[in-house]
């Protein structure tokens, strides 16, 4: 009996799920027919430990109740599953017939995650996150219940379009921000800051853009602010949202429209644009950027990734999402002007516009 057979039975039956994982011996004779690649078990043992649950019960989990998840693991050969993961119940948005541009995840400080959602209308939403620990189809533990809208702000910059939320906290107040808040961007040329439960403006930061943020980074501290825009600049704020505030830095070598933008460490920060490369720079040496990472195509998102270190730690690995669907991954310890990306990664039809990581070294 294979894995996706197993998906399959544990979908229609619980109690047979229940049963055949609990046979250790079962469990590693699949995982030995199956011929998992190391570096698949490796993650697995990550996650497991940041869980804290022993490998067979990470198994479980992975093997026969992938079915909560669409069972995507393994399946028929050239079969494409496009199903989401996880399909919850939410209210209408109050502004349903604008797309959505831009989400975050803020800790909301009441004991259940929050999500504040952008969207091209220009309304910003904030809703609560209601979790579960009473068992669902099999799966013991914490599982979302629902998504509630509690908040929402019509013409949060102005008519534009909100391009970027990011949590200004995460799960404890830092020195500018308390729990639940969130900095929004917009074409609009402003940053602003809120209060998640109340839908409050809590700063306002009116930066030197001359055409609109694109993208606003928040610092691996949460005490500055990283913008950039489509006149190729971008500018390092403090994170209090001072109104009449000047900018700490700024930052020019994008010959074109800076679109994305990303922290590697304390002090380095990688921004993408639609001048076919992304910059490397060093806010120490704000005058010229450390390090120039050439690309075929236009760049639309940055993302840095990790092998299970510290939020805080110095992140050497980047992953550009570009126009043709394809993430390069830059080691930015080799990284020069005539070197090439180390592994590129295809699947996408389309522009990565948007990538997340995961703990692990998992890129989404």
């Amino acid at each position: 009996l294979g894995p996706s057979d197993a998906c399959t039975a544990a979908a229609v039956c619980t109690a047979w799920a229940e049963l055949a994982t609990a046979s250790e011996t079962w469990l590693w004779s699949v995982v030995g027919g199956t011929l998992l690649p190391s570096e698949s078990l490796a993650m697995l043992g990550l996650w497991a430990g940041a869980a804290g649950v022993a490998l067979r019960c990470a198994l479980q989990l992975w093997l026969c109740r992938a079915h909560l998840w669409g069972a995507a693991s393994w399946g028929p050969a050239g079969v494409s599953r496009k199903s989401p993961a996880v399909a919850l119940t939410c209210e209408s948005l109050p502004c349903d017939a604008a797309p959505v541009c831009c989400t975050a995840w803020p800790d909301r400080g009441d004991g259940d995650p929050g999500a504040a959602i952008g969207t091209a209308g220009g309304v910003l939403t904030f809703c609560r996150v209601v979790l579960e620990q009473a068992p669902k189809q099999g799966l013991r533990g914490t599982a979302v219940s629902r998504v509630e809208v509690k908040a929402a702000v019509r013409a949060a910059h102005g008519n534009h379009l909100i391009s970027a939320v990011r949590p200004l906290s995460a799960g404890k107040p830092s020195s500018v921000a308390e729990i639940g808040t969130v900095v929004s961007s917009g074409l609009d040329g402003l940053l602003r800051i809120w209060d998640c439960q109340t839908a409050e403006e809590l700063g306002q930061i009116i930066t030197a853009h001359d055409r609109g943020v694109n993208d606003v980074a928040v610092s691996l501290d949460y005490e500055s602010l990283l913008s950039c825009g489509d006149d190729g600049l971008a500018f390092l704020h403090a994170a209090e949202g001072v109104v009449g505030r000047a900018a700490l830095q700024r930052f020019e070598g994008h010959t074109a429209a800076a679109y994305c933008a990303a922290w590697t460490s304390m002090n380095e920060f990688v921004t993408g644009g639609f001048d076919r490369r992304a910059l490397l720079w060093d806010r120490r040496q704000a005058q010229r950027p450390a390090a120039v990472l050439p690309s075929r195509q236009h760049i639309y998102s940055l993302a840095s990734v990790s092998a299970g270190m510290g939020q805080l730690a110095s992140t050497r690995t980047v992953a550009v999402g570009q126009a043709d669907g394809a993430v390069a991954l830059w080691d930015l310890r080799q990284a020069t002007r005539d070197s090439s990306s180390e592994l590129e990664l295809r699947g996408h039809e389309g522009p990565v516009e948007s990538m997340a990581t995961l703990p692990g070294g998992i890129l989404a």
